[in-house]
C-alpha cells in the first residue's frame, strides 16, 4: 500500500484550468491528474537525462592547403563555362 501524503501546491491559475479540465475530460480526480503528469513530467526528464549527448564527429575532406571548400562550386562554375566556351568556340571543320 503506498502511503499518501497531503501537501499544499501554488498552482497558477492557468495550470489549474488546464488540470482540472483534464480531469473532467478523463472523469478522474484532480489529485490523480496530478500525480499521473508529475510523474510524467519525471519519467520524461529522467529518461532524458540517461541518452548520451548529441556528438558530429568531423572527418578531414583531404584538402590541401590553400583549397577554400567554400569557394569549391565556384570553381566548378569557372571550369563548366570554360569548358563550355572552349567547345563552342571552334570553328567546324569544313
Amino acid at each position: 500500500m503506498m502511503l499518501k501524503m497531503r501537501t499544499t501546491l501554488n498552482i497558477e491559475p492557468d495550470i489549474e484550468k488546464q488540470v482540472r479540465e483534464r480531469a473532467v475530460k478523463t472523469r478522474r480526480p484532480f489529485t490523480k491528474v496530478v500525480n499521473d503528469l508529475l510523474r510524467q513530467s519525471l519519467a520524461a526528464e529522467a529518461s532524458t537525462r540517461r541518452q548520451p549527448p548529441f556528438t558530429v564527429k568531423s572527418k578531414s575532406l583531404g584538402l590541401k592547403t590553400g583549397i577554400d571548400p567554400s569557394r569549391l562550386q565556384q570553381v566548378a562554375d569557372d571550369l563548366e563555362a570554360e569548358a563550355f566556351l572552349d567547345q563552342n568556340s571552334r570553328v567546324p571543320k569544313q
